[in-house]
């Protein structure tokens, strides 16, 4: 392909502001699937630990099981709004695009992100534990959901995700490829004019 058939560093930049978009579009997704999932996830791990320690659960009265649900769905709320708040800064989930590679499939992959909303949703999980006093158990984890939440299905969104990571870092390291090839072109013909 000869350099006239290469994208100008104008379409190619304009390339990239659509891929920015679209990737936008993806973390809009992402969050409105997790802003669902992560109330449901806080019951789920607080039921599982109730459910896990009949010593424990025995020793709460059907009013303090009553109020523990409902500091639950409060947490769940407050944790969803910390969760969204720590996530809505662009930066975090365009911060994997050096890292894209194919063998990326998981969301979490994107450590910086992925450790905003797990710190924010364990953090809130283990408030509600350390508040009801509940047993030691294996330490937080919030994992990516693998199960459709809502019409959405993480794992799909996060291929979407990673594929255009890919794409944006390959159209910015053209971008570079292109400028540099330009400005060799520039000072080579200077070279010869002077």
């Amino acid at each position: 392909m000869s350099s006239s058939d290469s994208p100008s560093i104008a379409e190619l930049e304009q390339h990239i502001i659509i891929l920015r978009e679209r990737l936008v579009q993806i973390a809009a997704e992402v969050k409105a699937l997790l802003a669902e999932d992560v109330p449901k996830f806080l019951e789920r791990e607080l039921k599982r630990a109730f459910v896990s320690h009949p010593d424990f659960a025995s020793t709460l009265s059907d009013s303090a099981l009553r109020t523990l649900k409902a500091d639950i769905k409060s947490g769940g709320e407050s944790a969803t709004r910390d969760m969204l708040a720590a996530v809505e800064d662009n930066a975090l989930w365009f911060a994997g695009a050096a890292a894209a590679d194919d063998a990326k499939k998981s969301i979490a992959e994107n450590e910086a992100l992925w450790s905003a909303i797990s710190d924010v949703v364990c953090g809130a999980l283990d408030a509600i534990r350390a508040k009801y006093a509940f047993p030691a158990g294996p330490p937080s984890s919030y994992k990516p959901p693998t199960w459709f939440i809502g019409r959405r299905y993480l794992p799909s969104l996060s291929e979407k995700y990673w594929q255009l990571l890919r794409e944006l870092h390959e159209t910015e390291t053209q971008i570079g490829q292109t400028r540099s090839e330009s400005a060799k072109v520039d000072l080579t013909r200077r070279w010869d004019e002077v």
